[in-house]
C-alpha cells in the first residue's frame, strides 16, 4: 500500500520508530512484551498510510506474522495482550489523551492501533 500521510518524507523510519516506542512506553507497554515489536511494526505502518487498520485481519496482522517469523493469530493475540497489560497499568488514562476522547473499556487491538498512530501523527505535524 501507498504510504499517504506523508511522513516518510519528513522523517526517517529511526525517528518513526523511536516516536512510536517512546509513545509505547508512555503508555506503560515494556520491549518485554511480544506485542511491543508487532505493535512498534503496525502503527509504523499505519502512521505511513491510515487506512491500513480497515483490513488489519486479512492485510497487516499476516503481513507482521510473515515479517516477524510468527503466525497471524499469535500476532493478534500478543498484541491483545500488550493492550490489556497498558489498560490495568494505568495506560488508559493516556491512551484516552492521545485518543481526545475518554475510554471507558480497553480498545480493540484496531482501535489502538489507530489512536496510537493518529497520535504519533499528531506529533510529527
Amino acid at each position: 500500500m501507498q504510504a499517504t500521510s506523508g511522513f516518510t518524507a519528513e522523517r526517517t523510519q529511526p525517528e518513526l520508530e523511536l516516536l512510536i516506542e517512546q509513545t509505547l512506553r508512555r503508555l506503560r507497554i515494556s520491549g518485554k512484551l511480544k506485542g511491543y515489536a508487532y505493535l512498534t511494526y503496525m502503527i509504523g505502518e499505519t502512521v505511513k498510510n491510515p487506512r491500513r487498520t480497515e483490513l488489519i485481519t486479512k492485510d497487516l496482522y499476516p503481513e507482521t506474522a510473515a515479517r516477524f517469523g510468527s503466525e497471524y493469530r499469535r500476532v493478534e493475540r500478543a498484541v491483545r495482550h500488550a493492550i490489556r497489560f497498558s489498560w490495568n497499568a494505568g495506560g488508559g488514562e493516556e491512551l484516552s489523551q492521545l485518543a481526545g476522547y475518554p475510554l471507558d473499556r480497553p480498545p480493540s487491538n484496531s482501535e489502538f492501533i489507530d489512536i496510537v498512530a493518529f497520535g504519533v501523527r499528531s506529533q510529527t505535524r
